[in-house]
């Protein structure tokens, strides 16, 4: 692995502001690559999910479970670029995604560590206002995506590192919560 790319990982809540703000440093820093858990999600018919009941006709996909990464894969997108030369100078890896930090492989790799917090009301708030694929049943958030998410929270501070996580609350103004973090970054290549 390069010693010239430093990782960075954004973990939080559901639509708490982590795809924006990866999005935002990717825009502002030179020579800065995403990996998104998103893009590591199991296809809707992958016998490794973890169903639920959520209604007596209803069953659905538990995307809020571990089960539902395929956490080997995207290990493997992240050593790929890692074993990549940056061209001239240090280069940044995002890491991004709800569950990062509760994977220890990817969680041990992070040169930096932020959560985006948000208050469940505001929370569902935006989860409600997304457009889901497939959609959220009715219940869904209350009964697996918010209990889970803390049961998650509560796991990821049981396997940590000596890199502490630090926290930012997702309903504070977008642009303040960028420039803490740009400075951050900046910080990681002096």
């Amino acid at each position: 692995m390069s010693s010239k790319w430093k990782v960075l990982g954004i973990s939080g809540v559901t639509c708490g502001g982590k795809s924006t703000l990866a999005d935002r440093l990717q825009q502002q820093l030179e020579h800065c690559v995403i990996i998104s858990q998103d893009q590591f999600f199991r296809a809707d018919d992958d016998p490794n999910h973890e169903w639920i009941d959520v209604s007596p006709t209803i069953r659905h996909q538990n995307w809020e479970s571990m089960a539902s990464m395929d956490w080997e894969a995207f290990a493997r997108a992240i050593d790929v670029v890692l074993s990549k030369e940056p061209p001239n100078h240090s280069a940044l890896l995002i890491i991004e995604g709800h569950m990062i930090y509760n994977y220890k492989p990817i969680c041990d790799l992070c040169d930096k560590k932020f959560f985006l917090t948000l208050e469940k009301d505001q929370c569902f708030a935006r989860r409600d206002s997304r457009t889901y694929l497939p959609p959220d049943p009715i219940g869904y958030f209350d009964r697996w995506v918010w209990p889970l998410y803390l049961q998650n929270m509560e796991h990821m501070k049981s396997i940590q590192n000596d890199i502490p996580i630090e926290y930012l609350d997702g309903n504070c103004d977008q642009n303040i919560i960028f420039e803490t973090v740009l400075q951050v970054v900046k910080q990681l290549f002096q």
